[in-house]
């Protein structure tokens, strides 16, 4: 996998962050994203949020707790798929929404 860069003078953005977290940039790209998480403390706030994030997905991920087939058959399906549905009508994002709010409220119920 190719090595991102860095290239902002502002703050990181979230591409950046997680590519931070995730080790994936350049040495360059890193040390100008560590020097200005020294004296930023949103973008270190936003460093801490996105690894406490990895790292509850690593804790879900080795829990053995997966999506339904038949979930992410129907999340896949919708990509290609408009964002909103017509006249501002609920669309393939709200149906996302309410998928997961479902499946999250279903691994509730079994304890999970």
């Amino acid at each position: 996998m190719a090595r991102r860069e860095f290239n902002s003078t502002d703050h990181l953005n979230p591409e950046a962050v997680a590519a931070f977290v995730d080790g994936e940039l350049s040495d360059a790209a890193f040390r100008r994203a560590a020097r200005h998480l020294e004296d930023c403390e949103e973008c270190s706030a936003e460093v801490d949020t996105q690894r406490r994030a990895a790292n509850r997905l690593r804790v879900v991920d080795n829990s053995g707790v997966h999506a339904p087939a038949s979930l992410v058959e129907r999340l896949a399906g919708m990509c290609d798929e408009d964002l909103d549905g017509p006249g501002g009508a609920p669309g393939p994002r709200d149906r996302v929404k309410d998928l997961l709010q479902s499946a999250l409220g279903a691994l509730k119920r079994r304890g999970e």
